[in-house]
C-alpha cells in the first residue's frame, strides 16, 4: 500500500481492494477504415494488412491476445458499406477488414462498441456541404430515414447473416455537439442526434 499527500489532500492505493470492476475491462480502439480521409478524420485509416493475408493477421491476433484485450471499439465509416443510397457493399474490401476483426473479436469472447465514424457519403451529405471533401465528411444526413435505414441494415447484417455475438453496442458518430466535430447541419453548425437514434431503434 502506497500514501500519498498532495497539498491538503491525502490519497490511498491499496491494489488488493477492488471498488469498481469496468464492465469490459481493458481496450482498445481499433479501426477498419482503409481509404484514406480526405478531410479531417484523425488517424482513423489505414494499417491494417489484406484480408487474405493470414500470417499478417494472425501476428495481429497474437499481439492482441498478449495485450489481454477484453473491449473493443471497432470504428468503420458509412461510406464502406453503402457508398450509395441503394447500393451495400457487404462483400468489399474494407468489409472484409471489419469481418478480420470482428471474427477475432467472437472467437475471444471480446465486447465489441461499434463506432461509425462519420458517414463521407456525397448521397446523403447536405447540399450546402457538398463539393469539398471535409464538408461531405462532416455532414449530418440530410435523408435521416435513409441513414437510419442503412445502419439498420448494417446492423441486421453483422449480427443475423454473420453472426457476431460479440457486438454489444453501438454508436452512430464520433463525437457529436461541437463546431469542430462530426454530423454538422446546412450551416456547418452541429445538430442534435436524438431524431436519428430514434428512427434507428424503432
Amino acid at each position: 500500500m502506497e500514501k500519498f499527500k498532495i497539498n491538503d489532500c491525502k490519497i490511498t492505493v491499496d491494489l488488493k481492494t477492488c471498488i469498481h470492476k469496468m464492465y469490459s475491462g481493458i481496450g482498445a480502439s481499433w479501426h477498419a477504415i482503409e481509404e484514406p480521409i480526405q478531410g479531417h478524420g484523425g488517424s482513423a485509416w489505414g494499417g491494417n494488412p489484406s484480408p487474405e493475408d493470414e500470417k499478417a493477421w494472425q501476428c495481429i491476433y497474437d499481439h492482441a491476445a498478449w495485450l489481454g484485450l477484453s473491449f473493443i471499439r471497432v470504428e468503420l465509416e458509412q461510406r464502406m458499406y453503402q457508398p450509395q443510397q441503394d447500393t451495400f457493399t457487404f462483400d468489399g474490401y474494407e468489409m472484409k477488414v471489419l469481418y478480420r476483426i470482428l471474427d477475432w473479436c467472437e472467437a475471444n469472447k471480446v465486447d465489441v462498441l461499434l463506432q461509425q465514424m462519420w458517414s463521407n457519403v456525397s448521397w446523403n451529405a447536405h447540399d450546402e456541404l457538398q463539393g469539398h471533401p471535409n464538408t461531405v465528411l462532416k455532414s449530418s444526413p440530410k435523408d435521416i430515414q435513409a441513414f437510419a435505414k442503412g445502419i439498420a441494415s448494417l446492423l441486421e447484417y453483422l449480427t443475423k447473416e454473420k453472426g457476431y455475438n460479440c457486438i454489444k453496442w453501438f454508436c452512430m458518430t464520433n463525437e457529436p455537439g461541437h463546431d469542430w466535430s462530426w454530423f454538422q447541419g446546412e450551416n456547418m453548425k452541429p445538430v442534435p442526434i436524438t431524431p436519428a437514434l430514434k428512427m434507428i431503434f424503432n
